[in-house]
This record gives structure tokens, C-alpha cells and sequence, in this order.
């Protein structure tokens, strides 16, 4: 009796350690997400950084801010939600498993990471000192997340702001800074043109 209770316990615990998949197996490459364009960026980066690893397209939806589209933005939102409702649905039958929690909670980690980095690069005299003599010599484009490198490293670039029409001269970024989240190391790189 009791040998029988311990290997239904065991077996239990097996089938739920398998539930738990590798989303990077998971997603074929027609499979979209679709997200909200009041989404807070860096969320909404934090989603791009995790699509991009997974393989996963992802669509964004312009929602207005206009009041009299009120209704019509509640119709896209819904419509939003319905079909990452399907994606879900679809594909934990497939492989038997609540894909979207396992999404979410590595959204959530992504998202925490971007959130470190935000704060390694506020804190870091290196960074702020040469933010401050470059705004000395004109307008830049705020600091923001652009790129992941890897699991523990993120870029943020940006860019000057010239005066005459063409806002940005090149799409090369005045100076791109990489985070390093397993030392707290940032690199500056800048570009002279």
C-alpha cells in the first residue's frame, strides 16, 4: 500500500514537470501575437526581446487615443484578445500545456531584466557623466532599449537631433550602451559621424 502511494506521487510529479516545455520548440513560424500599442515600451520591448527569441511574429495594434474612437479601440482590443486567446488555445492542445503562463512568466522575467538594466544604467556615474557632456552640445534622443544581445546583456541607444529637416541624419545611433547584467558592466560606444 504504501509503495503504491509513493509511485503515484512520483508519477504525479513527472507529468507536471512535463507540462512545463521549451517555448522555443513550441511556436511555428505563421504563429503571430498580437499586442497593444498603449502598451508601456518597455514591456513592450520586453515582448519583442522574447518574440524574437522564440521565434515568434509579433503584431502590434494601434490603439487612438481620440475620444471619439473610443468604441472603436474596445473593438480592437477585443479583437486583440480573441486571437491571442486562440493562439493559446491552439497551441497548449497541441502540446497539452498552458503555453500562455509559461509566456507570461518569461515575459515577466524579460521584462524585470529590461528593468535591472534601466537601473544600472541610471545609477552609473561613467554613463550619466558622458550623458551630461554630450547634451552640453545639443538635443539627443533620450536613452531607450533598443536591442538584446543576449540573456544578460542590452543595448540602449541614442540618437542626436540635427536642425535641419532630417531629424536623423543616419540611422546609425549617436551611441549605443551595453549592459551587462552578470558584471553590472556598461560599454559606451559611440559613432563620429
Amino acid at each position: 500500500m504504501f509503495l503504491l502511494v509513493i509511485l503515484f506521487f512520483s508519477c504525479k510529479q513527472t507529468a507536471t514537470k512535463n507540462n512545463t516545455l521549451d517555448l522555443h520548440k513550441v511556436f511555428s513560424e505563421n504563429d503571430t501575437l498580437y499586442y497593444l500599442s498603449n502598451e508601456p515600451f518597455k514591456l513592450r520591448k520586453a515582448r519583442e526581446f522574447l518574440a524574437k527569441d522564440l521565434g515568434l511574429e509579433l503584431s502590434i495594434i494601434f490603439i487612438l487615443k481620440d475620444i471619439s474612437q473610443l468604441e472603436y479601440s474596445k473593438k480592437l482590443k477585443e479583437e486583440t484578445e480573441d486571437k491571442n486567446s486562440e493562439l493559446w488555445r491552439r497551441i497548449g492542445l497541441k502540446h497539452n500545456s498552458n503555453i500562455k503562463m509559461q509566456f507570461e512568466s518569461q515575459l515577466k522575467s524579460e521584462y524585470q531584466k529590461i528593468i535591472l538594466a534601466q537601473s544600472l544604467f541610471d545609477n552609473n556615474k561613467k554613463v550619466q557623466n558622458f550623458l551630461n557632456n554630450i547634451y552640453k552640445t545639443g538635443p539627443f534622443v533620450i536613452p531607450i532599449p533598443r536591442k538584446k544581445i543576449s540573456d544578460s546583456i542590452y543595448v540602449w541607444y541614442t540618437w542626436k537631433i540635427y536642425n535641419d529637416d532630417d531629424e536623423f541624419k543616419t540611422n546609425e545611433p549617436f551611441a549605443k550602451f551595453n549592459i551587462n547584467l552578470s558584471n553590472n558592466e556598461i560599454i559606451i560606444k559611440t559613432s563620429e559621424k
